[in-house]
């Protein structure tokens, strides 16, 4: 999973992942009902060359969704629960689940990075101001 490299400040290569949160069809008004956000199609078609790139790259790829029990839309087994179709995980892409902003509280997110050897993430998704930006300061805090 984790062949695709950057270069730290030292110079050495550093295993990287491209890590997608959010990208549920609820998220995406994809779901009878559901509004989608600004300039939706966009964002797929944004998030999809980016998985592209890493997927060429050899890098690996996880996948997070966010739980919302209060939110039969966002709820396991709901058809908007699901990642988009146009960017679904491919087989053996894994993907977490979580409950809070942070894709690393209380998920497996960390033990999957590290046992691929990953050293650097790369993060993309919805609600850049909220999960997204929480996942990248934990990662941070995480070195």
């Amino acid at each position: 999973m984790s062949e695709a490299t950057t270069s730290g400040p030292d110079g050495e290569d550093r295993p990287t992942a491209l890590v997608v949160i959010d990208m549920q069809r609820a998220m995406l008004g994809s779901e009878p009902g559901e509004p989608a956000p600004h300039r939706a199609d966009e964002v797929i078609a944004n998030t999809a060359g980016m998985l592209e790139r890493a997927r060429a790259a050899g890098a690996g790829v996880i996948f997070v969704r966010h739980v919302e029990p209060r939110y039969p839309a966002m709820s396991p087994g709901h058809p908007g629960f699901e990642v988009h179709d146009a960017i679904a995980p491919l087989p053996g892409e894994p993907v977490v689940d979580k409950l809070a902003c942070d894709a690393f509280c209380d998920t497996p997110l960390a033990e999957l990075l590290a046992e691929r050897g990953v050293s650097h993430v790369a993060l993309c998704g919805l609600q850049t101001e909220a999960c997204v930006d929480s996942t990248s300061r934990s990662a941070m805090h995480r070195g």
